[in-house]
């Protein structure tokens, strides 16, 4: 195996939601008569709905690149992939504080983090973070 992809999920994104408003905008467009504005909303919410982001590792090669897909087309630069001793998969959360003094409120957030292991540092390379209910999706990964 030379090269490894890991994509992201896609159901519910930022992207798959601008890419609904945009469709629907094209229809209802189209249905207005007005044909050019109608075709180009239908073709953004299209485009934006089969974009996708990951990772490709090219072992042999020592490099790797964090992507932005469109159907087949995979666009971002490789970078060189420094000495990696493990893969290793963590939990990290962090407490947030916010609002007003005597009224803070603290919220725990959680998730996962998909990282290389260099040697000889205490440095990793973090590769994706995965919320708490992608748990089986960032171990099938590895």
């Amino acid at each position: 195996m030379t090269n490894i992809d890991i994509n992201s999920p896609r159901f519910l994104t930022r992207e798959t939601m601008a890419a609904i408003v945009f469709a629907a905008a094209g229809v209802y467009w189209v249905y207005c008569n007005n044909l050019f504005t109608g075709l180009f909303g239908l073709l953004l919410g299209v485009s934006l709905g089969f974009m996708y982001k990951g990772i490709s590792l090219d072992l042999p090669g020592k490099r790797y690149r964090i992507y932005t897909g469109l159907f087949q087309f995979r666009f971002g630069t490789w970078e060189m992939l420094p000495p990696v001793t493990g893969v290793t998969i963590k939990y990290f959360s962090e407490i947030i504080a916010s609002g007003k003094p005597g009224r803070m409120r603290e919220d725990k957030i959680g998730h996962y983090i998909l990282m290389l292991s260099r040697s000889n540092s205490a440095q990793g390379i973090i590769l994706q973070r995965f919320s708490l209910d992608e748990e089986e999706y960032a171990i099938g990964v590895v």
